[in-house]
């Protein structure tokens, strides 16, 4: 109940509020609820080899969702589906075909299969209580999607426009219809808007077009005879069919590297998004890699640990090594958080005689999100009475909230974290729940969650260094007692004082009576910690186990 009055819509953001990343709505009617999206959380660089996050999954399993409709293929959107459908394995799944295949390779390979239902621009999809349609967008994955939703009576409209931008010059999709988006929703009395916050502080107040860097792209692969490295988001298709087209232009051939731009490169190919052109398109195995005149489609933009861009200018690659004059375009910007990375990759290919254009150079990348100027089209054509920023750490959200204030001081704007709750009543009236959050959760293997203690122990060890200390029971109470020591991480001088150590284990058994193992490992432990701690200045993690 909102305000004592029926509740006719709730919806419950439970990722990608006050974070880029683990996008996923939860959209419930009256007699039923779907979701939007489940994406996954990059890791930063304090997570300790963990694979991603997720949201909390606990709200769902109450009154689980009916449907899972997603918007479009990126990780951030689409990553978490194996967790979904293992928590609630009847959820049918929507997505357009490109986002299908997708998503049905990233599920072989945790064995899994399921059925797609079709996601077809302005095709009405139909529930009891509400029903939604699909409207395509522009972004930098093909076949991305706002969804419209409406309510039975066709008194309330909502649009979730989670990732975008107009791009009305682009030659290889067609710009979202902004005619149809005001004549479905303009005889609606609410109007609710989510829209994307991403590029809110940008300075370009209009996100330029992927056509403009067709030109610039050229230009550069005209002046160099030398091999050309680009490094781009790899499911940016349309920028890798660009690079493409112009590596023919000026007869390069062109090599995909990296197992993630191979993925989305065989599956655009796979789908006539991009053509499938054997003279052109290279592997490793069939070309002379050290050849010039080499166009090299290289993934890890951002700086990935594991990623190839990474391998190769550090030296450990097995099949490229940096030669004088190979050029790197890196056709991305950094995500936040990953600007010392890039820099450190950018360093090492210059020591080791390569050169860099990023787009401070010349225009070689275009963002998928919308600047200011965009905003103001969107809000024009459907002319929302609220609007609520998402998709956008926290100050980006603010950012978004000044800026319709300031810019349409008419609109009614909320600002909201996950897990709030946005009731809408019989009424129309909005009303936020400031529920507590919950904190992602950490996927490491094979899907598998890593309880969050664990994460604070790797956190302790690599900080700390860790004294393992193994003591066989049946000489507890001898003279001597039988213990082996193992050192990780830990400087030589504490090493070297492995016989004061074994002094300090024999004298604690031999001063104390053992009532406990529990007790006598927690209390042997601080000895053990104060004694490091006098040697070299600080307390490692201390594990002991008895045998």
């Amino acid at each position: 109940m909102a305000n004592g009055k029926k509740t006719i819509f709730s919806i419950v953001p439970i990722g990608g509020l006050g974070q880029i990343g683990s996008n996923m709505t939860l959209i419930s009617g009256q007699t039923e609820s779907l979701i939007v999206d489940c994406g996954i959380l990059f890791p930063n660089e304090d997570s300790f080899g963990i694979n991603y996050l997720i949201p909390d999954l606990e709200i769902l399993e109450n009154a689980p969702p009916t449907d899972l409709i997603i918007t479009h293929g990126h990780e951030d959107h689409i990553g978490a589906i194996y967790h979904i459908i293992e928590k609630i394995p009847q959820i049918r799944v929507w997505a357009s075909p490109f986002t299908s295949e997708l998503i049905k390779k990233k599920l072989k390979s945790y064995k899994k299969s399921i059925k797609i239902n079709l996601l077809i621009q302005k095709k009405e999809v139909t529930f009891s209580d509400f029903s939604f349609i699909p409207i395509q967008t522009n972004h930098s994955i093909p076949e991305t999607h706002g969804l419209f939703f409406k309510s039975k009576k066709e008194s309330l409209c909502f649009f979730i426009l989670s990732d975008f931008k107009f791009d009305n010059k682009t030659p290889y999709e067609s710009p979202m219809d902004l005619n149809y988006l005001q004549s479905i929703s303009q005889n609606f009395e609410k109007r609710v808007l989510f829209s994307d916050s991403t590029n809110i502080k940008s300075k370009n107040f209009k996100t330029p077009s992927e056509a403009d860097l067709i030109a610039p792209i050229e230009d550069i692969l005209s002046k160099s005879d030398k091999r050309i490295f680009f490094t781009l988001f790899p499911s940016n298709i349309f920028r890798q069919k660009s690079i493409i087209n112009a590596s023919k232009k000026f007869n390069k051939k062109v090599i995909p590297y990296g197992k993630s731009v191979e993925n989305y490169l065989e599956t655009a190919i796979d789908l006539n998004l991009i053509e499938n052109d054997k003279s052109l398109i290279k592997s490793t195995k069939n070309t002379n890699c050290d050849s010039d005149n080499l166009v090299i489609l290289i993934s890890g933009c951002q700086g990935d640990f594991k990623g190839a861009l990474r391998r190769v200018a550090w030296g450990e690659d097995s099949t490229f090594k940096i030669k004088k004059g190979d050029l790197f375009v890196f056709s991305s910007t950094p995500i936040p958080g990953n600007e010392k990375k890039v820099s450190q990759i950018m360093n090492k290919i210059y020591e080791a005689g390569g050169k860099v254009i990023t787009n401070a150079d010349c225009l070689v990348h275009a963002s998928g999100h919308p600047g200011k100027d965009d905003l103001k089209i969107l809000y024009d054509a459907f002319n929302p009475t609220d609007v609520i920023p998402i998709h956008g750490e926290s100050y980006l959200l603010h950012a978004h909230k000044k800026f319709v204030e300031e810019t349409f001081p008419d609109i009614k704007t909320h600002l909201i974290y996950n897990f709030n709750s946005i009731n809408i009543d019989q009424n129309l009236e909005v009303k936020i729940d400031k529920n507590e959050s919950k904190d992602p959760c950490l996927i490491h293997g094979s899907g598998i969650l890593l309880e969050k203690e664990n994460l604070r122990q790797r956190r302790k060890m690599a900080s700390s260094g860790l004294l393992f200390l193994s003591i066989k029971i049946d000489s507890i109470g001898r003279k001597r007692v039988n213990y082996s020591l193992e050192f990780f991480g830990l400087p030589q001088l504490i090493k070297n004082q492995e016989e004061k150590i074994g002094w300090l284990i024999n004298n604690f058994f031999n001063k104390n009576k053992v009532k406990t193992f529990d007790k006598s490992k927690d209390e042997l432990k601080i000895e053990l910690r104060k004694f490091c701690n006098k040697v070299i200045g600080y307390k490692p993690l201390v594990f002991i186990h008895f045998i």
